[in-house]
């Protein structure tokens, strides 16, 4: 899954099949890749369900901007 904002601020959410030929890395480097690997959802403006459980899966605070700074390790 891949969250983006725009200059203008738009955000937009992309859903991706991974497999054995196409990884994270070959999709952000290769447009015709994601777009072969895409898996379609309505309105790319909200997040989907699949996203909203992964989120939730991995302990991030759904109710705080979803595009907001990541947490860093300072120390």
């Amino acid at each position: 899954m891949r969250v983006d904002k725009d200059a203008r601020g738009q955000v937009t959410w992309h859903h991706f099949r991974l497999g054995p030929l196409i990884s994270p890395v070959g999709i952000a480097r290769d447009p015709e890749q994601a777009s072969r690997a895409r898996i379609p959802h309505k309105a790319l403006n909200r997040p989907f369900d699949e996203a909203v459980r992964a989120l939730i899966a991995a302990g991030i605070n759904l109710s705080a901007d979803p595009l907001s700074e990541c947490p860093s390790d300072t120390a």
